[in-house]
Order: structure tokens, then sequence, then C-alpha cells
């Protein structure tokens, strides 16, 4: 009689245990993110009987770590931030707080899509800013060269008025 309540005893002491060693792992790693900074503690291992409400913590944290460290996925972050807002069994705070998440999510996206096209643009902008340096550069190039001829062909006239100006001296004296 007493075995059975010993082994009850044991094992729910037992399966406690691990819980709140995750819980205050969870606990410490929610303090980091909050700080802005990723943990270092392993929380991918939880223990088989979670609360729900720790459960929906757990993958905020996983998340909010995942786009500190730049390695997330929108479509699964999303997916993962309705499941929570939409949930009911749920506190209402951690699904408010996952639809505001899910907000910030979304500008972060939009603000990323605008990001890439203000790049593209000004990859673009930037090539057409060396094609017509380019361009200048040859058309100063060009420039130079006639005035060279220019130049050259005024002295040309000037030789040739001062030989028709001799010219026209010698016709007047003979």
């Amino acid at each position: 009689m007493c075995l059975p309540f010993l082994f009850l005893l044991l094992f729910t002491l037992l399966g406690c245990a691990p819980t709140k060693l995750f819980l205050g792992k969870l606990d410490a790693a929610e303090d980091e993110i909050a700080r802005g900074k990723p943990y270092g503690y392993d929380l991918a291992h939880k223990p088989a009987l979670l609360p729900p409400s720790y459960d929906a913590r757990h993958r905020l944290a996983l998340i909010v770590e995942s786009v500190l460290l730049g390695a997330y996925s929108y479509p699964e972050v999303r997916k993962d931030l309705e499941g929570i807002r939409e949930d009911p069994h749920l506190p209402k705070y951690l699904r408010v707080e996952a639809g505001y998440l899910l907000v910030l999510f979304d500008e972060l996206q939009r603000t990323r899509r605008e990001v890439q096209h203000l790049s593209e643009e000004m990859k673009k902008c930037s090539d057409h800013s060396e094609k017509a340096q380019k361009t200048i550069e040859e058309l100063k190039k060009h420039i130079e060269e006639k005035h060279k001829e220019l130049e050259v062909l005024t002295f040309k006239l000037n030789k040739l008025e001062e030989i028709h100006l001799d010219t026209e001296k010698r016709r007047g004296t003979q």
C-alpha cells in the first residue's frame, strides 16, 4: 500500500523539478531578452507537461530571440504569433502581447521590403551615376580636343591673314 503512494510522490516530485528548472531558465531568458540581449540558456528541451501560458511565453521568447539574432522566418513567426493571439486558453495579456509583437513584425517586414527596394533603386542610380560620370569625362576630352583644333585653326587663319596682308603690301608697293 505504501509503495504505490511513494512511487506517485516520487513521480510527482521528479516531474515538478524539471518544470521548475525550466521555468527558472525561462524567467532568466525573458529578463535577458527584455534588455535586448540573446540569452545563453538552452530552452529547446521543454518539459512535456507545461501550462499553456508558459508554453506561450516560451514561444514568444524563442521568437524574440530569433529576431535579435536575425535568424527568423517571417511566415513562421507570423503563424506562431497569430496562433498565440487567437488561443482562447491563454491569458489576455499574452494574447495582447502576441498581437503587439505581430504588429511590430508586420512593420519590420514592411520596412525591410522598403529598405530592399530603396537599396535596389540606389544601386540603379549608382550605375546611372557611374555611366553619367564616364559620359562627362568623355565629353570633357572631346571639348578639349575641339579647343585644340580651334586654336590650331585660329593660328592658321592668323597666318593666312598675315600672308594676305603681306601680299597686299607687296602689290601696293609695286
